[in-house]
C-alpha cells in the first residue's frame, strides 16, 4: 500500500509539472514583437499626374528588448498605371519619416515593375514618428485601381517576431496579398486645395546679443491643417541657441520641440484645423560673440503635414537673411571703398547703402568691366558689364552683407586675377 501511495504521489507531482511548464510556455508564445506596416492609399482624379503616399508603422512590444535597427521593402506595382520615383538621403526625400537620421536610405526602381526601398541604421530608427517612409508616385490614369503587392518586408532587427501589413488581409508563402494602392475619384470635386508659404523677413542680429524673429505664414483657411513638423538647420557658427515658440496661429496647438545637431523640428497638434494668415512660430535666436560680421538664414525649411485629411496642395518658403554684426562692422554710414589694384581701380560709393550704389573707374581706364554680386550663401543676384561707371539700384534688393567681384576684362587677358570686396545693403 505504501508504495502504491507513493507512486500516486510522484505521478501527480509530474502531472503539476507538466500543466505548469505547458502554461509558462504558452504565456511566452503569446509575448511576441509584432511589427505592423500599413500603406496610405488615395483617391485620385483624371487630371492628377503625382502623388506622395506614406507607409506608416506601430511597433507593438510583447517582450524587451527590440531593435528596428533598418528594413528591406519590396512590392511589385502596376506599371502601366502608376510608377514610383527613385529616391535617395541626399535629396532630402527621407526628411521627416522615422527613417531620416538612418545611415542609409535609398528607393529603387527595379524594372520592369518592382519597387525597393532600403533603410540600414547603425541605431534604432525613430520609434516617436508614425511615418516610416514615403513614396512618390508619377500617376499614368487610374481608370478603376491601382494595386501593389508586398513581396518582401525583411527587418535589420532583433527581437522582431512578425511583421503584418495590414492592408492585405493575409499571405501566402512567397507574398502578401495584393490590395488597392489608388481608385479612380468617382464623387463630386473635393474641396480645393490650398497652397500655403512660409515668411521670414531679413534682420541683422548684433554680435553676442538675442533676437527673436518671426516665421509667418500665408492663409490656412481651408487647407484643414491640424499637425505636422516644421524643421529647419542652424548654422552652429552663428548662433550659440536657438528656441522656437509657439506664434499667434499656433497659440491653442501643443507644440514639442526637439533638436538633433543642427536640426530643430518643431512638432505641432492641433483639435481644430489651424487658421491664418499670421505668425506661425517665434525662433529666438543668441548670436555667437564674434568681431567679424557673417550672414546666413534658416535652412532648408520644410513642412511635413500629418493629418490625411488636410487639403494642403503646396508649400513654399521665402526665408530671408540673417546678419550677425560684429563689434567692428558696426558703422552703417555711407563711405567711399576703393578696389586697388596695379590694373583696376574702382570706387564703390556709397557703401552701406539703402538705395544705390554707383560703381566708378579712374579715367584713362576705358576697357570693359564685369561686376558679378554675390549674396551671403555664394548665389549670383547681380552680373554687369560696363564702361566707365553706372548705378546699380539697391533699393528693392535684400538687406545683408554682399561680395562684389570686379574683373578687366584686358587684365583678365594677362592673367589678374579678379578684384573683391564686400557691400552692405541696409533697409
Amino acid at each position: 500500500m505504501t508504495v502504491n501511495k507513493n507512486n500516486r504521489l510522484i505521478f501527480s507531482i509530474a502531472v503539476l509539472l507538466l500543466i505548469f511548464f505547458i502554461s509558462v510556455t504558452g504565456e511566452a508564445a503569446q509575448k511576441r514583437n509584432i511589427l505592423r506596416i500599413r500603406f496610405q492609399t488615395a483617391i485620385v482624379k483624371s487630371t492628377t499626374v503625382d502623388t506622395v503616399l506614406n507607409v506608416y508603422y506601430k511597433l507593438e512590444v510583447g517582450r524587451s528588448p527590440v531593435n528596428f535597427n533598418g528594413f528591406d521593402c519590396r512590392f511589385i506595382f502596376e506599371n502601366t498605371k502608376i510608377q514610383p520615383v527613385p529616391m535617395d538621403k541626399q535629396s532630402g526625400f527621407f526628411d521627416g519619416t522615422a527613417s531620416a537620421n538612418a545611415d542609409f536610405t535609398h528607393g529603387t526602381a527595379v524594372p520592369p515593375d518592382e519597387y525597393r526601398v532600403q533603410v540600414l541604421s547603425s541605431h534604432m530608427l525613430d520609434t516617436t514618428n508614425p511615418i516610416l517612409f514615403q513614396v512618390r508616385y508619377t500617376v499614368k490614369g487610374v481608370k478603376d485601381s491601382a494595386m501593389i503587392i508586398p513581396t518582401l518586408f525583411d527587418v535589420a532587427s532583433s527581437g522582431i517576431d512578425t511583421v503584418i501589413i495590414e492592408n492585405s488581409p493575409s499571405r501566402d508563402q512567397i507574398s502578401w496579398y495584393g490590395f488597392g494602392l489608388m481608385f479612380a475619384d468617382t464623387s463630386k470635386a473635393p474641396p480645393a486645395k490650398k497652397s500655403i508659404t512660409f515668411l521670414s523677413d531679413s534682420t541683422n542680429i548684433q554680435s553676442d546679443s538675442l533676437k527673436v524673429i518671426s516665421v509667418a505664414v500665408t492663409s490656412l483657411d481651408g487647407a484643414n491643417l491640424k499637425s505636422g513638423t516644421f524643421g529647419f538647420y542652424l548654422d552652429t557658427s552663428a548662433f550659440d541657441s536657438v528656441m522656437v515658440l509657439k506664434g499667434v496661429i499656433l497659440a491653442g496647438a501643443n507644440l514639442t520641440v526637439t533638436r538633433s545637431s543642427v536640426n530643430i523640428s518643431a512638432a505641432f497638434t492641433s483639435t481644430n484645423a489651424l487658421k491664418g494668415p499670421g505668425e506661425f512660430l517665434k525662433i529666438a535666436l543668441r548670436a555667437r560673440k564674434r568681431a567679424d560680421t557673417i550672414c546666413t538664414t534658416i535652412l532648408n525649411p520644410r513642412l511635413n503635414v500629418l493629418n490625411a485629411d488636410n487639403l494642403v496642395s503646396s508649400i513654399g518658403y521665402k526665408i530671408n537673411t540673417i546678419c550677425i554684426f560684429g563689434k567692428k562692422d558696426t558703422v552703417v554710414k555711407g563711405v567711399a571703398e576703393f578696389i586697388y589694384s596695379k590694373d583696376l581701380s574702382v570706387m564703390i560709393f556709397p557703401n552701406p547703402s539703402s538705395s544705390f550704389i554707383d560703381f566708378t573707374m579712374p579715367q584713362g581706364q576705358n576697357s570693359k568691366k564685369h561686376l558679378v554680386v554675390f549674396d551671403a550663401l555664394g548665389k549670383k543676384v547681380f552680373d554687369k558689364v560696363f564702361d566707365a561707371e553706372f548705378r546699380w539700384e539697391v533699393a528693392s534688393v535684400s538687406a545683408g552683407f554682399y561680395t562684389a567681384t570686379v574683373t578687366n576684362f584686358s587684365a583678365l587677358q594677362e592673367g589678374m586675377k579678379a578684384e573683391t570686396t564686400k557691400i552692405l545693403i541696409i533697409h
